[in-house]
């Protein structure tokens, strides 16, 4: 009897090890970031801009940003951030079947229009050479993109 007891301890400690172990994992700590996107010096004053941030890990947050230039983004990853910033482009093709936001980085194929407003150099966190350290719970981020002007 002492045996088989001895065994369900032994398998008892061994779940509550897997199940202590599962539940350590370090969770990601998180703040808000919030600004004004500018485009050579003002707000862009267009419909459906974006916002990415890509923390550490790949960790992705994105949000809208307003015709006013405005944006909060909430559950951002601390610590560094890439940054990407898009405009999607209304009079651009969309391809049959594909979802209306484009890939950020993407040309459409048809007429080599570009899918953004903005220069394609911003719409992916790997070239757009933003970035923004979230090192407290709220942080202002106010980013201006350059490039030619947009109808």
């Amino acid at each position: 009897m002492s045996r088989v007891f001895l065994r369900l301890v032994m398998a008892l400690v061994g779940v509550l090890h897997l199940a202590a172990a599962g539940g350590c994992g370090k969770a990601i700590e998180v703040g808000a970031v919030a600004g004004t996107v500018s485009y050579n010096g003002k707000p862009l004053n267009k419909p459906d801009g974006m916002i990415l941030f890509v923390g550490a890990g790949g960790t992705e947050i994105s949000a809208p940003i307003k015709e006013d230039g405005t944006y909060q983004a909430s559950g951002v990853a601390r610590g560094d951030n890439k940054v990407a910033v898009f405009y999607r482009n209304p009079s651009a093709p969309v391809a049959r079947g594909s979802k209306r936001i484009p890939t950020p980085g993407a040309r459409s194929e048809s007429q080599n229009n570009q899918q953004f407003l903005t220069p394609t150099e911003y719409s992916h966190p790997d070239n757009s050479k933003l970035t923004v350290n979230v090192d407290q719970e709220t942080v202002t981020y106010n980013p201006n993109l350059n490039g030619p002007p947009v109808k």
